[in-house]
C-alpha cells in the first residue's frame, strides 16, 4: 500500500537522498574549508559555510533548497540556477558523461526534482518511490 502524501516530509525525504548521491556535491564538501561566500546574485544565503561541518553544511543545503522551493514558484530554470549556485560555492565544475540524461548532473536532478513537486502537488509519490528505488 502507497504510503499518504505529505508534501513538506516528502520532499524534504527526497531531497535529503538527492543531495547525499550528488557525487559532485560530495567532491566539493569534502573542500569545504576552502569556500568563501557565495556570490552576491546567487540564491544562496551569505553565510560563512566554510566554518561549518561537512554534515552541518549539508543539512543547511538541503534546508535552504527546501526553503527556496517551499517560497517560490520555482521553474525548473530555477533549481538549475540554485544548484550551479551550489557547485558554483564550493569551486566545482560539473562536466559529467551523459549530460542531462545522467541521474548526477544538476541538469536531470532539477527536471527531476521538479517532477517530484509536481507529484506531491497531484497527491502523489511515484517520483519519489522511482528515486529510491532505482536511482538511490
Amino acid at each position: 500500500m502507497q504510503q499518504e502524501v505529505q508534501f513538506d516530509r516528502d520532499l524534504y525525504r527526497f531531497l535529503e537522498m538527492a543531495v547525499e548521491i550528488w557525487p559532485t556535491f560530495q567532491a566539493g564538501v569534502r573542500h569545504l574549508h576552502e569556500v568563501g561566500y557565495p556570490a552576491s546574485d546567487s540564491f544562496l544565503p551569505q553565510r560563512a559555510y566554510n566554518t561549518m561541518s561537512e554534515s552541518q553544511f549539508r543539512k543547511t543545503i538541503i534546508d535552504d533548497i527546501f526553503e527556496f522551493i517551499m517560497t517560490h514558484d520555482v521553474k525548473i530554470d530555477d533549481l538549475y540556477d540554485y544548484l550551479s549556485d551550489i557547485l558554483g560555492l564550493l569551486m566545482i565544475e560539473e562536466d559529467l558523461i551523459g549530460g542531462s540524461s545522467n541521474p548526477c548532473s544538476i541538469e536531470y536532478m532539477a527536471n527531476f526534482t521538479h517532477s517530484v513537486i509536481q507529484d506531491l502537488t497531484d497527491g502523489k509519490r511515484d517520483k519519489i518511490d522511482h528515486f529510491e528505488l532505482n536511482i538511490y
